[in-house]
């Protein structure tokens, strides 16, 4: 594996993964932004705003009146986080099985699926060990939507790459 091929293709996604760890590894107290949020957004519009929302997310309930307007915007703010870097980190680790070309899409799709999967749920696993985290199965289908999403992506981009490169 020559060097310009790792920096390029790997070491995206094991960066990504290393932050994860991290982020994963604090406590609920280091990474709360509650207090940010309310220090720069107008807390009574957001209440006013969302006050008819109310749903319930693995049992417990989301809305402004249980959590309060910032904790209720933090909410969809760490849902969006795993979302997001699950999209990104499926989008890379299928990026990284284009270089085998000797991988058919489908293995593709089946190998950045699985990884997803089993990234999603390692993460959560790792959460049993952190003080005030919860690990929950929620947040792996979160993180595994998020995942799939950036696959699919991906590979549409290269197949119209590959499209594009035949003609």
């Amino acid at each position: 594996m020559s060097k310009k091929y790792f920096l390029y293709y790997w070491l995206p996604p094991i960066v990504l993964i290393l932050a994860i760890f991290f982020s994963s590894s604090q406590s609920y107290e280091q990474q709360d932004i509650r207090p940010q949020l309310a220090r720069y957004l107008n807390m009574h519009q957001v209440e006013q705003m969302f006050s008819g929302v109310r749903f319930y997310y693995e049992g417990t309930e989301v809305s402004v009146q249980s959590m309060g307007p910032a904790g209720f915007l933090e909410f969809f703010i760490r849902k969006a986080a795993h979302f997001g870097t699950n999209f990104l980190l499926g989008f890379l680790i299928y990026r990284v099985l284009v270089y085998y070309t000797y991988f058919s899409i489908q293995k593709r799709v089946i190998g950045s699926t699985l990884f997803i999967l089993g990234f999603a749920s390692l993460d959560e696993i790792h959460q049993v060990f952190i003080s005030t985290r919860t690990p929950r199965l929620a947040d792996v289908f979160v993180d595994s939507i998020g995942g799939l999403v950036g696959i699919v992506i991906c590979m549409l981009i290269y197949i119209r790459i590959e499209n594009l490169s035949k003609s």
